[in-house]
């Protein structure tokens, strides 16, 4: 997990977002065929779900 992964989970805990986050979360899990990101095969495709994740998740009090 990178850390700006890491921040914007904590940034959604704080703010709220958490359930809706997880929720956000499985479901990327989901259509990746995945129920962990620790299940993806190489380091690339894990890095590139976490920047899917960043892409996509706007969170209320997001930082970068």
């Amino acid at each position: 997990m990178n850390e700006r992964s890491i921040i914007n989970r904590i940034v959604a805990a704080e703010t709220g977002d958490k359930e809706e986050y997880q929720k956000f979360f499985e479901k990327k899990l989901k259509e990746h065929g995945v129920s962990s990101p620790n299940e993806f095969k190489t380091e690339k495709e894990k890095k590139d779900f976490f920047n899917e994740i960043d892409k996509e998740w706007d969170a209320d009090q997001e930082t970068d």
